[in-house]
């Protein structure tokens, strides 16, 4: 998109602006480059950050969420975990039905009532983000990451849920003087 009249704000300045004023920023885009933006703009208005996605066929997915308040890891602290394995991938259906990029149309083809597993954990992780702290409000929980796995071997499964703290890392530029 071009640059916008002189009188408009850009595109990025609107964006900053909402993350501003917002108390909390949940990032659904399943898009990598979108969630690093995203991740790094939360994190220099030091905003809570929140992320959810699916993989494909929706076998499984994954919520997490930075709390600069709370002084842990964060988001490239998570890759930098799913990079070596303490983060384990969740359970992907590698199925053929990929469906290509583009920006209207979907990523892979999954079933809704499963990809809804993610995004109720990620609403419940979202308000207990929200009330931390608070006296009477939703409780938190003690981790910061949540993996699930909702098939094994081409079946259903229950969804299996491993929790995860995400640390800062001494190979995170961004943490290492925090780990």
């Amino acid at each position: 998109m071009p640059n916008p009249p002189a009188d408009q704000p850009s595109q990025y300045e609107i964006l900053e602006r909402l993350i501003i004023e917002s108390d909390i920023v949940i990032d659904a885009a399943a898009s990598y480059r979108v969630s690093h933006f995203l991740a790094d703009l939360a994190q220099e208005h030091g905003k809570p950050y929140l992320w959810l996605t699916t993989t494909h066929g929706a076998a499984g997915g994954v919520v997490g969420r930075v709390q600069p308040s709370k002084n842990r890891g964060c988001w490239h602290c998570f890759q930098r975990g799913l990079a070596d394995g303490s983060i384990h991938l969740p359970a992907d259906a590698g199925t053929d039905e990929v469906q290509p990029g583009g920006c209207s149309q979907p990523t892979f083809i999954g079933a809704g009532i499963d990809s809804d597993v993610i995004a109720n954990q990620a609403a419940r992780l979202a308000a207990a983000t929200l009330c931390s702290g608070e006296d009477a409000g939703y409780p938190d929980f003690a981790w910061d990451v949540a993996v699930a796995d909702l098939q094994r071997d081409g079946l259903s499964i229950a969804p299996e849920w491993t929790t995860h703290v995400l640390a800062a890392r001494q190979d995170c530029p961004d943490c290492s003087g925090q780990a």
